[in-house]
């Protein structure tokens, strides 16, 4: 979450937590400028931990139905493995 903290100078200092722990915080001469900020940048924030996190899913299940389709040519599909699958289609379709 984001802070607005007045500068004994008047300005608005607004800092955001950034991926990785970072903060960042710039100073604007009124609050609503420096929320407006801090809401952007949270906003984005947010936009490329989801985005790395949809990257890191798509991997992992193109890497589960490549290996499923080689077991699935060579005769050797187990119950395990369609449950495994079964489990991955569910949490897709739970964070859809």
């Amino acid at each position: 979450m984001a802070s607005i903290r007045q500068l004994p100078s008047g300005n608005y200092q607004a800092a955001v937590l950034l991926a990785g722990g970072t903060r960042t915080t710039q100073t604007f001469p009124d609050e609503n400028t420096a929320l407006a900020w801090a809401i952007e940048m949270e906003t984005e924030r947010d936009r490329l931990r989801d985005q790395a996190r949809n990257r890191s899913v798509n991997v992992h299940v193109t890497a589960l139905l490549a290996e499923l389709a080689h077991l699935a040519d060579k005769g050797q599909l187990t119950v395990e493995h369609r449950d495994r699958l079964r489990a991955i289609t569910r949490s897709i379709r739970a964070a859809s």
